[in-house]
């Protein structure tokens, strides 16, 4: 039987974010101070969504090195300032989502066909689910895989993918729980999915229906690259708080431990490309010495583990278990040092 429900599905540049509106100045001001004019405004707008390398291609051909490096830091530059002057959504956005939060709806990120939808939402209704979550495959401009990850039915599953795509959520459990995303520059989407998957009943499929394609001008790889930049500590004080307010850290202490094992990981080695030894070295210490105040414990997390946790990719639980053991003997900021600077 066919769904009466409504699901929708929301993409966020050009259709809910107003990314022209900061994109074109950061374009033009970037290429004028690389020498290169005389494009219109339709040009820019339509060079919005595409991989850097393409832009490169578009506006230098093939062989300006220097001007595509500077290039690439003043993109990267303007880009960031104006997602922070300027940055809003189209008129009556606001309207809109609050609308449908009042109707009875599934909400869910962009997925790329027309099956996937069809079966998120026979999951999610065969189970009477709150959400359901799938896979999804690595992408680059050319449609090449470069890698998939299929969830299985494991507790770990939930941890995998903060990101908000490549599921579905039944309106009325986010509102009903006031499941929101946090306002801050720096994983609102984990703070989001920390609750909307471990507080009801979720499920994960092995189904991949999602491609995620790698964006060099997205957020994530501009100024989520500076850790110095970023609301770290905002962000996991309030997902630590929200966790233990609504008794989801005591039910599922290490499984949750280890996710900010692996995530203050993560963050240490993506956020500190090209920062000096005395930067990576306090940003270090703030980072574990938080993860020691609130998991006084955490070096002997029976997740953590070469093997485990089930389902996780091996490149990942390798990755893990050396910061882990370098963090032990007194080497973890040796070894990302070396990790920034290659």
């Amino acid at each position: 039987m066919v769904s009466s429900k409504v699901f929708v599905i929301f993409d966020v540049d050009g259709t809910i974010n107003q990314t022209e509106v900061y994109a074109v100045k950061a374009y033009r001001k970037a290429l004028e101070e690389t020498g290169k004019t005389g494009f219109s405004d339709q040009e820019l707008i339509e060079r919005i969504g595409a991989p850097f390398e393409q832009d490169v291609r578009y506006f230098f051909g093939e062989n300006e090195s220097e001007q595509v490096e500077l290039f690439r830091k003043l993109i990267q530059k303007y880009w960031i300032n104006g997602i922070k002057d300027s940055a809003k959504t189209f008129e009556g956005i606001h309207q809109m989502l609050e609308e449908l939060k009042e109707a009875n709806s599934y909400i869910s990120s962009k997925i790329d066909k027309y099956r996937s939808r069809s079966l998120l939402i026979k999951e999610i209704e065969k189970d009477d689910c709150d959400a359901v979550i799938g896979g999804y495959r690595r992408i680059t401009e050319t449609g090449k895989i470069l890698k998939t990850l299929k969830l299985n039915d494991g507790e770990w599953s939930k941890y995998m993918i903060m990101a908000p795509w490549a599921k579905i959520y039944r309106t009325q459990y986010l509102i009903q729980n006031d499941i929101t995303f946090l306002e801050n520059n720096l994983g609102e989407d984990m703070y989001f999915n920390l609750k909307a998957l471990l507080l009801g009943n979720v499920k994960s499929i092995d189904y991949v229906g999602y491609n995620w394609f790698f964006n060099t001008k997205s957020v994530s790889n501009t100024i989520q690259k500076n850790i110095t930049q970023l609301q770290v500590f905002e962000l996991i004080d309030s997902c630590y708080n929200m966790l233990k307010e609504n008794g989801i850290l005591e039910k599922n202490y290490e499984m949750i431990e280890a996710h900010f094992i692996k995530y203050i990981i993560w963050l240490i080695l993506f956020s500190t490309k090209k920062l000096d030894y005395k930067t990576i070295s306090k940003e270090y210490d703030k980072l574990f010495n938080w993860l020691k105040q609130k998991f006084p414990n955490y070096k002997k997390n029976k997740v953590v583990r070469l093997w485990k946790p089930k389902g996780e990719l091996f490149s990942i639980r390798l990755i893990v278990i050396t910061m882990s053991i370098a963090n032990k003997v007194g080497l973890g900021k040796v070894l990302v040092y070396v990790y920034s600077i290659l």
